[in-house]
């Protein structure tokens, strides 16, 4: 019920986004099929060819999640592979620019990841990533997990984003131009979005660094702190607890240690 009541709200409070997302729920999916010899993947009729291409990504993409997140995944895993970027976002609720989508407890594909920048195989652990999280959380804790360090987590485990960004992501955050990491995400904002006149790959970078500077600062305290999390403790507990700070101060660390 209280899952319900969220996805109400929001799509009376946030408009045409929360719109296409609830949509996006009821459509049925009774046409998909396995396609391939991974049952975890269905296709959408003609989404044949893209399925074969994704399937052998799949195994090495689940290996490296759970090693960066030091959990198994706590459910099944689906992935939803579409024939066209209209049918994946009228399946998923995103984009038809997106590459990828988790929603419905399912890894969301379009044919728009083969010519994503980051490549196939760092887009399948990017929502894989999202996935594993969704899983361990729960609809409503992962509403309330900020989504900075979702998308922070997700890009940095992936190994997305890349180090040709990061000059001009310093100088960026050098000149005050940079997200600001809440603790908590309001439950009438699920859907995150960058800052005004942000764009999507400079966001992602700037929350890959600041997530990498956590695990970098102290391993044990980021593996802990992932931990708590999987046993539902608040995002603002779990970093106070395990580091020792809360994270208004490591974020002016983070923001320090790029100073020079």
């Amino acid at each position: 019920m209280r899952a319900c009541t969220i996805l109400v709200l929001s799509l009376l409070l946030g408009g045409c986004d929360h719109g296409r997302h609830f949509v996006a729920m009821t459509r049925s999916t009774a046409t998909f099929t396995a396609c391939t010899p991974d049952p975890r993947i269905l296709c959408e009729p003609n989404a044949e060819k893209l399925a074969a291409q994704i399937a052998p990504l799949v195994p090495p993409a689940l290996a490296i999640i759970e090693s960066k997140h030091f959990a198994h995944f706590a459910g099944p895993v689906r992935i939803q592979v579409y024939a066209s970027p209209e049918s994946f976002s009228r399946y998923s609720g995103a984009s038809t620019g997106a590459a990828g989508m988790v929603t419905r407890g399912a890894v969301h594909i379009s044919p728009a990841i083969l010519a994503h920048p980051d490549g196939p195989a760092e887009i399948v652990a990017h929502e894989l990533s999202h996935l594993n999280r969704a899983l361990q959380l729960g609809p409503w804790r992962m509403v309330r997990l900020p989504g900075w360090f979702s998308e922070g987590l997700a890009t940095w485990a992936s190994g997305g984003g890349g180090p040709a960004y990061e000059p001009n992501i310093r100088h960026a955050i050098r000149n005050a131009r940079h997200f600001e990491p809440i603790d908590l995400q309001p439950w009438w904002r699920p859907f995150q979005q960058p800052p005004e006149r942000m764009s999507w790959p400079v966001y992602y970078n700037q929350t890959r660094m600041f997530v990498r500077f956590m695990h970098d600062r102290d391993p044990a305290a980021f593996r802990k702190m992932l931990d708590a999390l999987g046993r539902r403790d608040t995002f603002a507990d779990a970093v106070g607890t395990w580091y020792g700070q809360p994270l208004a101060d490591l974020w002016q660390a983070f923001l320090a240690s790029l100073a020079s």
